[in-house]
């Protein structure tokens, strides 16, 4: 009897340690964005739609996903999936309210599960 109890014990034990090793409660990845300019603002965007890169005022742009930075602020693109990702990055002059998305860098980064890529304007 005591022999079949410290045997379900050890299992039970083993069989926790099992599933715990293999829960992954990492979350997907991000994308942080800071604007180190003093003075310009920074639009940015991650795999921009074709709705946002036809935006042409700030208003839209925001609305369709692009966020804008004041000097020194910074965001961040959660729960992005593991892989490559467009970005679409710009500075413009403040009081700008005009968007021009053919003038924005586009770059392709990586994004590892779990991890923040940091991309500085």
């Amino acid at each position: 009897m005591f022999k079949n109890v410290v045997l379900t014990m050890a299992l039970v034990a083993a069989l926790g340690s099992v599933a715990e090793a293999g829960g992954s409660s990492k979350s997907n990845g991000s994308i942080r964005f800071t604007n180190t300019s003093s003075t310009r603002i920074g639009l940015v965007a991650v795999d921009p739609s074709a709705s946002l890169q036809a935006a042409t005022t700030a208003r839209e742009f925001t609305a369709r996903g692009g966020k804008i930075l004041n000097p020194g602020e910074s965001t961040e693109f959660k729960n992005l999936r593991t892989g490559s990702h467009t970005v679409a990055t710009t500075l413009v002059a403040p009081g700008t309210t005009s968007v021009n998305v053919s003038a924005f860098t586009v770059t392709t980064v990586s994004v590892a599960k779990g991890k923040r890529t940091q991309i500085n304007l």
